[in-house]
């Protein structure tokens, strides 16, 4: 009885991915993708320092709730961010980072997401805020990779 309802239950699931548009499978299509025109959006750069927490995992980069980017461990990307935009987060399963304003990524700064060491079971099992640290920081500084901005005259 039990096995009958629950597999109801998943082609119930399973048809109303399909009338939204969404591919049923890994929990990574559950999330909306969107295509950005260019004239439509601004870029800015991510960068994932490496660290303790989800070391093997790619950190899904949502702007107002959609998809834009996935980045890996130790990767700069940039991101093209659509006009009118508020938040930007990163999201890991159901665990999410905190949330920065888009007002305050300017195209002199980098969105830097670092994860850090902790023995917190809510931080590390997602039920809080993911062990990321999320700060911005000067193209300038040591160790830009990508889209440096010089001050040599």
């Amino acid at each position: 009885m039990a096995v009958g309802f629950s597999l109801v239950l998943l082609a119930l699931s399973h048809n109303r991915c399909r009338e939204i548009g969404l591919t049923h499978g890994s929990p990574f299509s559950r999330v909306p993708r969107v295509n950005v025109r260019q004239s439509d959006a601004r870029q800015i750069l991510i960068e994932r320092k490496p660290g303790y927490y989800g070391m093997i995992r790619t950190l899904r980069i949502l702007v107002d709730g959609v998809l834009v980017a996935r980045i890996g461990q130790g990767e700069t990307l940039p991101v093209d961010i659509p006009a009118g935009s508020r938040e930007i987060w990163g999201k890991m399963d159901w665990g999410e980072t905190v949330r920065v304003g888009i007002a305050s990524c300017t195209p002199d700064k980098i969105l830097v997401f670092r994860s850090y060491f902790t023995l917190n079971p809510f931080k590390n099992f997602g039920i809080s805020k993911l062990p990321f640290e999320v700060f911005l920081r000067d193209r300038t500084e040591n160790g830009c990779k990508y889209g440096c901005v010089s001050n040599d005259i």
